[in-house]
């Protein structure tokens, strides 16, 4: 028989790594009229040779592994020893830290990160300069401010060929089409910085002020933040910058003879306008399962162990826990 080679993950730079045992719990499974049916939680032992890895299936005197160590970032595991394979691929912190490996494994990985630069570099090639400078606003922040239609495309074609997982994540967050929609209304001069950079304010003949900006703050950087909350004024807002969307639509037609290139592009501001109002109405349990798992995460990394399903959606008693030495 062959072996199973688990490595640590990319960001576990460590060469030597401990796996606790000592106070593992995992759940465990009796075959009752042909089926399996689980007996819940049971305390874990490795003892090579035995005949189980719970403890109290183990009799008489024995001697058990307190951890497992992974060296030069891995664990070499012959696939006849399967308690330990049982041990590692049932551990809570399988998945997390590391991993099986294999020579397939890591093919499909590279296709994936290859197919995942297709994707964000495709994205890069349809849009416009206004877009691709919005999004190199997104996604690198208040440095695009002065970068070049040339720079930002660079800039955005380098990064995808480096971190297109990263890229990917960022087109995808939830507030990136809030970021987006402000970079664009800023290029398209449906808003504006006031004189003296006080305020956020609609570039018209009304000049009313959105928002107000304290000193050093960024307009377009705040405008953005403020788009990607779900309150009633940023909604009054969005609603207001659909309007304005309309109003330039009709100008463009009656003022210039590329008016079908114009209205094409506001089109894809619109449609960016809808994205994110539609992103405004989800509700606040998405925000709360992400704090819940990341809480979780925590416990995890803390305790060696799985929240207990009794409490997993303790938002409270995680953090209690969290707070105990």
């Amino acid at each position: 028989m062959g072996e199973k080679i688990y490595r640590l993950k990319e960001f576990k730079k460590a060469k030597s790594f401990q796996i606790p045992l000592r106070g593992l719990t995992l759940e465990k499974f009796v075959k009752e009229y042909n089926e399996l049916k689980s007996v819940g939680q049971r305390r874990v032992k490795y003892v090579p040779g035995a005949n189980s890895i719970f403890e109290e299936d183990l009799k008489g005197d024995y001697r058990a592994v307190p951890s497992i160590w992974f060296e030069n970032g891995e664990k070499r595991v012959p696939e006849s020893n399967m308690l330990l394979n049982q041990i590692l691929e049932k551990h809570p912190w399988y998945g997390v830290y590391y991993e099986v490996w294999s020579e397939e494994a890591e093919v499909n990985k590279k296709l994936t990160e290859h197919k995942k630069r297709d994707e964000v570099l495709a994205v890069i090639n349809e849009t416009s300069d206004d877009q691709r400078k919005a999004i190199a606003l997104a996604v690198f922040g208040v440095n695009a401010i002065q970068w070049t239609d040339s720079k930002a495309e660079l800039e955005l074609r380098e990064y995808a060929k480096l971190k297109p997982f990263e890229l990917k994540k960022v087109l995808e967050s939830k507030d990136y089409q809030s970021k987006y929609l402000a970079a664009l209304a800023f290029n398209k001069d449906i808003v504006k910085d006031n004189i003296g950079s006080t305020a956020v304010i609609w570039n018209d003949t009304t000049q009313g002020e959105i928002l107000s900006l304290a000193r050093g703050e960024n307009g377009l950087v705040k405008f953005g933040d403020f788009l990607s909350q779900n309150t009633e004024e940023s909604l009054l807002v969005l609603n207001s910058l659909n309007q304005k969307i309309d109003s330039l639509v009709i100008s463009n037609q009656k003022e210039s003879i590329e008016s079908s290139k114009l209205e094409k592009e506001n089109a894809e501001l619109r449609a960016e306008l809808a994205k994110l109002q539609k992103q405004s109405k989800v509700s606040n349990d998405t925000q709360e399962q992400t704090e819940i798992e990341e809480l979780r995460e925590q416990y995890l990394e803390k305790t060696g162990k799985k929240v207990p399903n009794a409490f997993s959606n303790k938002v409270d008693w995680i953090k209690e826990k969290l707070k105990e030495s």
